[in-house]
């Protein structure tokens, strides 16, 4: 990550499937000429034998402003269909998909293609994989010095996310539906905050665990809440 307007020059771990590895990279303009492209050298497990697939990472999706799968493949074929072909380096692999926003069950690619109901326009289909955000253990100033030693847990816990969908807090499936929202279409993008109750004194509750294992987007902005603390 380089951003030296704000002194960002750091390294980011980049992890695909257990079974795959990345083995080169090169960043080179971006086809648009406003931004850099990353492209990887990939060795793939798929259908039993080594692929090496040549792939760079985009930013941009078919329905959401980002793309939230490996080794993918994005299609915008103008009217709803229920199927998509030309996905022959994905072929026997389980892949997960949306299409219109929406996330459908998995699917394993057969003769280069999916099917599915009902039909989408525009479909986004790759390998799946989960993004983890796991924060260290609080610290707040004490009159007595370090809180370290103590006893803490998070009691309450507020999340602010921008324009998300689809997250687990805690172990906590966070809603993002409402009562009025179309039972046809997926719902909107959320922006704000969202709040969850936690209960218990045991190991890991000083420390929050944020997933996404859908393929949607996730962007978390703030962390705060109401810590207890003992002992």
């Amino acid at each position: 990550t380089y951003l030296r307007e704000q002194d960002v020059v750091a390294w980011g771990r980049q992890v695909t499937r257990s079974c795959d590895a990345f083995e080169s990279v090169a960043v080179i303009p971006h086809p648009n000429g406003t931004r850099d492209q990353v492209w990887v050298a990939t060795r793939r497990t798929l259908t039993g034998a080594t692929k090496r697939c040549i792939e760079y990472v985009e930013d941009v999706g078919q329905y959401y402003e980002t793309l939230n799968v490996d080794c993918g493949m994005t299609c915008d074929t103008g009217v709803a269909v229920t199927m998509v072909d030309q996905i022959g380096h994905l072929e026997c692999a389980t892949v997960v998909f949306v299409g219109d926003g929406a996330v459908y069950p998995p699917q394993v690619v057969v003769g280069k293609k999916i099917r599915f109901t009902p039909a989408a326009q525009r479909v986004e289909v790759g390998l799946a994989y989960t993004s983890t955000l796991k924060t260290v253990r609080p610290e707040i100033a004490t009159g007595s010095g370090t809180m370290q030693a103590l006893k803490v847990r998070w009691a309450e816990i507020t999340v602010r996310v921008l324009k998300t969908l689809g997250l687990t807090i805690q172990d906590n499936i966070i809603p993002f539906r409402k009562a009025g929202d179309p039972m046809d279409a997926p719902p909107p993008l959320f922006t704000g905050d969202k709040r969850v109750q936690v209960t218990g004194w045991e190991d890991g509750k000083n420390q929050l665990t944020i997933t996404q294992t859908q393929p949607l987007p996730a962007t978390v902005v703030l962390i705060t809440g109401i810590l207890d603390s003992g002992g």
